[in-house]
């Protein structure tokens, strides 16, 4: 596990385990009934068919609010031993849990009828396993943490295979690649693609043995025909660095000796490898284009380019002439949703989080009608490309005593102004309104507070901020394991279609068209 993965999953638990008032509410989610009381109580759900011996593990049904169901062994209120859990998206997990998570030998399978059968750890495909996938390609071999890594064996559709070792995914060490036409490779692979030294092996019996690079002959190399000939040189694409001597045999034929090494580029041009697959619940097919930022060097960043810039990175988000005194990062969930830090340690630079809010954004017609447009086709796009957790990043900048409170003539004067007209524009520079709420505390996890009537007016700026996350196995298991112990409609890890969703309904409750302007 690499730092940050690790650094992800120790979030991860940290969140569950700080968040209590979550924690409560499993016991009324998941309702048990014991031997000992079944004449006493009825059960808190119709769809929660137990039988209990306290203190020990017993056989369970759980059909958990957003559809999902499980059924098998549980004990202390989670899933342990055995057990099948079944997402309403049709995917499948049948295996062994402990604890809530998948632990030990099971199968996973997907509605495109993919499918992994083998050891779990944690959540991940992690040990020894086979996977099979929609189109009809094979890997047995080792696992860690959802990527091919150590040694396997894969076999494609084509008709071609590969046998040797995987890192991160990809084919890297000592491995031999049987393409179907009876040529093959032998020798060493660095990120997928041949490199290193290795030897090469026509079907006509033809073979190079020597160095190579990016899946071409480079560097010292012989190349030896099976009657004996040979010819050993430095090899090159580039003809002003190939040279080399070429050695005949007693029975030399005499087509040798009109060969050249180019013919051995064009020949390997033919004997094309087959991609890897990273294994997804639904594999995405963005187009992405990369560019540079100036605050992080050549540190490279990703966006869009469909025709518009829908995914900004939070940095540039925020940059401004005027000064972010508040933060937020909308979900639209509230597992975990709130900041972990005392009031007395929270400043301008403070991330905060959706049961941190206590406004509503209020703005002008035109702009509010435009805003609810932009939002519509961003969640469509990221759920046509099975993509969920993102959020929205809103920034306010309000009233100091060197910036003095914004009033609605000021706010006005604003508009008026030939020269701030450039610097508007939805998400930047925007003057609005906002509206104070307050939460009741006995509804300690609302959402959206109750409306106080004190406004106010600020210059807002926001944006949809995404880490292109896909809906991977990993995210459909962390999704079980959280909907087991909580709400499962309280938590960021869920369907991309049931994310949108919420997302959208949330954001449009604490975003609302401004009815003075």
């Amino acid at each position: 596990m690499n730092k940050e993965q690790s650094g992800v999953l120790r979030a991860w638990e940290a969140t569950i385990r700080k968040t209590q008032a979550a924690k409560k509410r499993a016991n009324s989610i998941f309702g048990t009934m014991s031997l000992t009381n079944a004449a006493d109580e009825e059960p808190e759900d119709d769809n929660d068919k137990s039988v209990s011996i306290s203190g020990e593990a017993y056989f369970a049904e759980k059909v958990l609010a957003n559809g999902d169901y499980y059924t098998g062994q549980w004990y202390d209120n989670l899933p342990n031993g055995q057990g099948k859990y079944l997402w309403t998206d049709g995917c499948m997990y049948l295996g062994e849990w402990h604890r809530g998570k998948t632990m030990g030998r099971g199968r996973f399978s997907w509605p495109s009828g993919a499918t992994y059968e083998g050891e779990f750890k944690s959540g991940y495909m992690d040990g020894t396993g086979a996977y099979t996938g929609s189109n009809g390609d094979t890997y047995k071999g080792k696992w860690v943490m959802n990527l091919k890594h150590g040694h396997g064996i894969k076999n494609y559709s084509n008709g071609d295979c590969y046998d040797g070792e995987w890192r991160r995914g990809l084919q890297e060490g000592q491995g031999k690649y049987q393409w179907k036409n009876g040529d093959h490779y032998i020798g060493e692979w660095k990120n997928g693609v041949i490199c290193g030294k290795g030897t090469f092996v026509w079907g006509n019996g033809n073979k190079y043995d020597g160095f190579w690079d990016d899946g071409m002959p480079k560097g010292n190399g012989t190349y030896q025909w099976p009657d004996g000939s040979f010819y050993v040189g430095n090899w090159s694409k580039d003809p002003d660095e190939q040279n080399g001597t070429y050695y005949p045999s007693e029975s030399s034929l005499a087509a040798n000796l009109e060969w050249d090494p180019k013919d051995v580029y064009e020949e390997l041009g033919n004997s094309k490898i087959c991609p890897g697959e990273r294994v997804s619940i639904m594999p995405s097919q963005k187009k992405l284009a990369i560019w540079y930022s100036t605050k992080g060097g050549d540190k490279p960043r990703r966006m869009s380019v469909d025709g518009r810039v829908r995914f900004i990175i939070m940095g540039n988000l925020l940059r401004s002439e005027y000064t972010i005194h508040r933060r937020f990062d909308l979900k639209g969930s509230s597992l975990g949703r709130i900041t972990e830090k005392p009031e007395s340690e929270m400043d301008d630079t403070t991330i905060l989080k959706d049961l941190d809010l206590n406004f509503i954004f209020k703005l002008q017609k035109a702009w509010f009608q435009e805003f609810c447009r932009q939002i519509d086709k961003d969640c469509e796009f990221l759920e046509q490309e099975r993509t969920m957790d993102y959020s929205l990043l809103v920034g306010n900048s309000e009233s100091t005593e060197s910036c003095p409170r914004l009033n609605r003539s000021d706010t006005d004067q604003l508009l008026l102004d030939p020269k701030r007209w450039a610097s508007i524009r939805l998400g930047g520079n925007m003057p609005a309104q906002v509206e104070r709420t307050i939460r009741k505390p006995e509804l300690e996890l609302q959402l959206v507070g109750e409306p106080t009537g004190e406004c106010y007016e600020v210059v807002m700026f926001f944006g949809i901020i995404d880490i292109l996350q896909d809906y991977d196995i990993t995210k459909k298991l962390e999704h079980a394991y959280k909907s087991i112990h909580y709400d499962p409609t309280s938590i960021s890890a869920v369907d991309p279609k049931q994310y949108s969703k919420r997302f959208r309904d949330f954001i449009f409750k604490v975003f609302a068209e401004d009815s003075s302007s």
